[in-house]
């Protein structure tokens, strides 16, 4: 299936390219973060961009900088931000540590993930260990916060107070004030490590990753990203928060997406 992935995206890019100045287009494939390891999914990743010669028609790799996703996922995960009463400050912790730490980040079960930064990093050694690959750049898809609950398709063998506690726990923190600092702390840190363009999924909706639900609805994942956009760089990490904000906070839009300073956001 990778194969004819490359081959016929490989097969659309000559399409365009006989309609388009080439100049205007960004030619990419989409790689692999989740279940990381370096003998399968890199081998699949640098393997994708080496057959038939890919690399060739690729201006961009991108992967999915998925970030909490393992807290929702697992039943053994959620019973233990449950039993430990986590609060908004603990997974915001936790979340900034999945952004930035050199070092595995721990639930505090037994079970930990890898950092944005440490597959992002292992990701550049990837391209740059191969001359064919070093001029590609690097992109992400289906960015941001991934707090989807598992519970939302019926909660397995969890009570229904569990499932209502972890709901509610990933709606207050993304109803948060301080996630406009945390999206803007995941994008700038994805800039700093060479990324060139951060696509967020998704733009407009009620899902679990929304930006906003509505058009004309600002939130503070909105917020961060249009301040990104902008120019605008996340505070010092180790200044203290802002305080939290109560649980569905809602604000008036007053700005659109500004495109500037190189700087470029896509939706899905």
């Amino acid at each position: 299936s990778q194969a004819y992935a490359v081959k016929r995206s490989i097969d659309i890019f000559k399409i365009f390219e006989n309609y388009l100045d080439l100049s205007s287009m960004v030619r990419v494939l989409a790689g692999q973060f989740v279940a990381f390891s370096e003998t399968e999914n890199w081998s699949r990743n640098t393997g994708m961009l080496m057959f038939s010669s890919a690399y060739n028609y690729v201006d961009m790799f991108c992967i999915n900088d998925y970030v909490g996703s393992l807290l929702g996922n697992s039943e053994a995960n959620t019973e233990h931000i449950v039993s430990n009463a986590w609060t908004v400050d603990d997974l915001f912790d936790f979340m900034y540590s999945a952004v930035s730490s050199t070092t595995n980040v721990p639930v505090g079960n037994g079970n930990s993930t890898e950092s944005i930064r440490q597959s992002a990093t292992t990701m550049i050694n990837a391209l740059q260990a191969k001359p064919e690959l070093s001029g590609i750049a690097m992109g992400t898809y289906e960015g941001g916060l991934h707090l989807d609950s598992y519970t939302h398709g019926g909660g397995g063998g969890l009570p229904a107070s569990s499932i209502d506690y972890i709901d509610d726990l990933f709606e207050s923190f993304k109803a948060d004030s301080r996630m406009n600092h945390w999206i803007r702390y995941l994008l700038s840190s994805l800039d700093d490590l060479g990324f060139a363009n951060h696509t967020h999924f998704h733009d407009i909706g009620n899902g679990d990753f929304a930006a906003t639900p509505h058009i004309g609805q600002q939130t503070p994942t909105r917020s961060g990203l249009e301040a990104f956009v902008s120019g605008l760089e996340p505070d010092d990490p180790d200044q203290p928060d802002p305080p939290p904000d109560p649980p569905v906070t809602v604000r008036v839009n007053q700005v659109g997406y500004r495109i500037s300073n190189n700087r470029y956001i896509t939706v899905e």
